[in-house]
């Protein structure tokens, strides 16, 4: 039972979003936590080669780049993690495909966990109105500004986001992060969340792709898997 458990995410594939500079901890051991538990796991980023971490403004590890942004499918993902950190978000949060990567894996109500500071890709990829997270203080009128709700708390999961409010809160993330992603793959496999899709607009795009190809729109995210599998039965 207990390696059972242990593999739970056992063929679920998670995108690790980093730059330069992102938060050493918060990578390294959600990386080590969610291979643990069998999910195939990608550092993804803009560029290639190394990245090197940061840790309390000290210099921390380097890791290498798995997979480059520019190259990849959003749809063949199940989750996404953008760690934290003094200088990753903001060079994510000015890149256009880390932000397109963000709007298609939530779209399609898939699983995100947003750590400390990495609040701010998804206030710049304008999916913060209408939810609750967790974020450094200082990240209070930016979320609420976008139409968030910020919450002065340590771990918030609301819908399919995970977010924390930072990096000290690493391992209530290692012990949520692996349940989080698993329950919300789960529900989305069930159709229980299409009433909240359908709340959000994207009937509509289910409706515009099924134009464009339904397998396209799928492998580029812009379908959940359920809404793609219901068209294909039309």
């Amino acid at each position: 039972e207990v390696a059972v458990a242990r593999k739970r995410l056992k063929g679920v594939r998670v995108a690790l979003l980093a730059a330069e500079g992102f938060e050493d901890t918060e990578l390294s051991k959600v990386r080590k936590r969610l291979r643990s538990r069998g999910a195939k796991v990608h550092i993804v980023s803009p560029g290639r080669g190394k990245l090197r971490g940061l840790h309390d403004l000290k210099k921390g590890r380097s890791v290498t780049v798995d997979r480059k942004l520019s190259k990849i499918k959003p749809g063949r993902y199940d989750a996404l993690v953008i760690p934290g950190g003094r200088v990753s978000p903001d060079t994510l949060r000015q890149n256009e495909e880390a932000l397109d990567l963000v709007r298609a894996i939530d779209r399609a109500g898939k699983p995100i966990a947003a750590l400390s500071g990495a609040a701010s890709v998804l206030i710049s990829a304008d999916r913060v109105k209408g939810r609750r997270l967790a974020a450094p203080p200082g990240q209070r009128d930016d979320i609420e500004n976008a139409g968030g709700k910020w919450k002065d708390r340590a771990l918030v999961v609301h819908r399919n986001w995970l977010s924390t409010s930072s990096a000290a809160e690493w391992r209530k993330v290692q012990k949520e992060l692996p349940r989080h992603i698993r329950k919300t793959l789960k529900r989305n496999r069930s159709g229980r969340h299409v009433k909240e899709l359908i709340a959000g607009g994207v009937a509509s795009a289910a409706i515009a792709a099924a134009g464009y190809g339904i397998s396209k729109a799928n492998d580029e995210g812009l379908l959940p898997e359920v809404v793609a599998q219901h068209l294909k039965e039309i």
